[in-house]
């Protein structure tokens, strides 16, 4: 059976740490869905993802493995400088029983992830705002090549 994860993703932002909190990257969802790519993010093992009123909808239908999103920087570009982008936002509608989301990053051409899980509610009815904040974290630093958002699906 096919469990709808609606993991809406209505605004995604990157934020810079200094007081006048101006966003430094965000991601709309404004144009349709053309060849699973979605606002530059390519979605892999989630079904009919659309785009509708802003909010990126996927069905999650993997048994047993990792739905993701993932955005690659152009070749020879960043996607965010880490020195001054500290917190990515995210709002999502979680409707399944799955409770644990990633967050993962590449840096320049290193050939694994660095990761940060998120805790998520399930089954919501309401958009939940999750703030993974990567101040502290000594890992997000260098070249940000690509950004993977991952839910480990059952």
């Amino acid at each position: 059976m096919r469990k709808l994860l609606t993991l809406l993703f209505m605004l995604a932002w990157l934020w810079p740490e200094a007081k006048a909190q101006t966003v430094t990257r965000s991601w709309d969802f404004d144009d349709p869905v053309v060849n699973r790519v979605a606002d530059g993010w390519n979605i892999s093992l989630y079904g009919n993802p659309n785009v509708d009123n802003g909010i990126l909808k996927l069905t999650a239908v993997n048994q047993g493995g990792y739905c993701n999103i993932n955005f690659n920087a152009p070749a020879g570009q960043s996607i965010v400088d880490p020195s001054v982008s500290k917190r990515f936002i995210i709002r999502i509608k979680n409707g399944t029983k799955d409770r644990i989301g990633s967050f993962l990053w590449k840096v320049d051409n290193e050939e694994n992830f660095r990761r940060m899980e998120i805790l998520m509610t399930t089954e919501d009815t309401q958009f939940k705002e999750y703030v993974l904040d990567l101040t502290h974290d000594l890992r997000w630093t260098g070249n940000i090549t690509n950004i993977l958002m991952q839910l480990m699906h059952d």
